[in-house]
């Protein structure tokens, strides 16, 4: 009883320090978001260029996803983690001293490269750690890190955005980087000590998984003749555009309900409160529900999402007053972070360890590089929507049509995961 209460102190203590080291990643990445009106209000940027800087992020996500996998794989996840949260933090300082469109990009390239390091990162460091009975419970607490990041960045930020000017507030980002970086350099460990075996059963790396002893190329050709890889490949092309409209709400509020870029900051942060909710109570659903059940739910959730945009668009025509467009907008933002948030982080982090095995990592940066390819156009496309007349409802248009793909591709393999399911039970019995 002693050795496993002392296993699992140590198994909370690993969850923390990631929990902390990516609630950093996202404070770093939400403080250049929190920026973003104050840059196009004194003319450095426009609308249109703001789509841009983005679409060179998702971009640089896209590279930095790609190393980070493969590095993750090689050097473990605790380096990978560490370095990517050094260099994230320097970038978003760095951010903080331009003046261009042309620097603001490159930068934000360089940050997004780093960022993008920390999926991969947990993903091993999971798998060495936990059994895979407990994967959905600890993803769905993980995952809250990143809702958490970005409601303390959009609260805090937005506060300081009253009394310190934007280039200021990126500084402060950076020394919450810098101390984020300490912890995970001096505290977390790669793997359990060989003589404990965790959770009375051996990680995922060390099982007789399908893939155990195959070379990267080998998991590859696994990987590109699979329909369920394919499947969730495509779901979490539209589920990533659907999360990252984040990146355009303050720009949108603050024009919308004619406010401060420090309000709209504060109001934003419901997106992320209602995600947070929502994927902590998702991974414990996901680990109880049955494998039949998981479909109808996300495909329910799913449904609301978008009816909670169809009630943003029509906001206009409901003739609120000024304050009810404002609780109004909050209600769709919470609702809108609830029903996406378990559906984005859930299926794929879950099927990646199960299916990707001794490379995980990898299937798992496969899968974020697909999602965040599609945010490249969008980006640049969203963007440009935006800055014509009428341009925000054009905007929720677009995201709307990419919802209903979301919603039929997703459901669909859930379903397929639910009957590979029933056919590794009968394989055992």
């Amino acid at each position: 009883m002693h050795d496993q209460r002392a296993i699992l102190n140590k198994q909370l203590l690993v969850v923390l320090y990631m929990y902390l080291g990516y609630a950093g990643f996202m404070i770093l990445k939400t403080s250049m978001l929190v920026a973003s009106p104050d840059l196009v209000a004194e003319n450095l940027i426009t609308k249109t260029q703001w789509g841009a800087i983005l679409g060179w992020g998702a971009f640089g996500a896209i590279v930095g996803k790609i190393v980070s996998g493969v590095v993750a794989d090689r050097l473990g996840g605790k380096w990978t983690f560490t370095m990517g949260l050094c260099i994230t933090t320097i970038s978003v300082a760095i951010f903080g001293m331009c003046s261009t469109a042309i620097g603001f990009s490159l930068v934000y390239f360089a940050a997004l490269f780093a960022k993008s390091s920390g999926w991969p990162s947990m993903a091993k460091l999971i798998g060495n750690w936990h059994s895979p009975s407990k994967h959905g419970r600890v993803w769905g607490l993980l995952s809250t890190a990143s809702r958490v990041g970005t409601m303390i960045a959009l609260s805090a930020f937005g506060a300081l955005l009253y009394v310190l000017p934007w280039q200021h507030m990126l500084w402060v980002a950076s020394g919450i980087g810098v101390a984020c970086v300490g912890i995970i350099f001096f505290f977390l460990k790669e793997n359990p000590s060989p003589s404990i075996q965790v959770d009375n059963s051996r990680s995922v790396e060390h099982t007789n998984h399908p893939l155990k002893n195959t070379s990267l190329k080998q998991a590859l050709l696994v990987f590109a003749t699979s329909k369920r890889v394919w499947l969730i490949a495509v779901s979490m092309m539209g589920l990533t555009i659907m999360m990252d409209i984040l990146n355009f709400l303050p720009m949108y509020l603050k024009e919308s309900l004619d406010i401060l870029p420090a309000e709209a900051a504060t109001i934003a942060l419901f997106f992320p409160a209602g995600s947070f909710i929502s994927v902590l109570l998702g991974g414990y659903l996901f680990d109880t529900l049955s494998k039949h059940s998981v479909p109808t739910l996300v495909g329910i959730l799913l449904t609301v999402a978008m009816g909670s945009l169809v009630v943003m668009i029509g906001m206009p025509e409901f003739g609120l007053s000024a304050t009810g467009k404002e609780y109004a907008t909050i209600g769709c933002l919470f609702v809108f972070g609830l029903t996406v948030a378990p559906a984005y982080y859930l299926p794929m982090s879950i099927f990646s360890i199960k299916f990707g095995g001794p490379h995980s990592g990898f299937l798992i940066a496969i899968l974020d590089v697909v999602g965040l390819a599609a945010t490249i156009p969008f980006n640049f496309v969203g963007g440009a929507l935006a800055d014509q007349d009428g341009g925000w409802v054009k905007f929720f248009m677009l995201v709307i049509a990419i919802a209903i793909i979301s919603l039929f591709v997703t459901v669909w393999f859930l379903h397929d995961e639910a009957k590979a399911a029933e056919r590794m039970v009968e394989n055992v019995s």
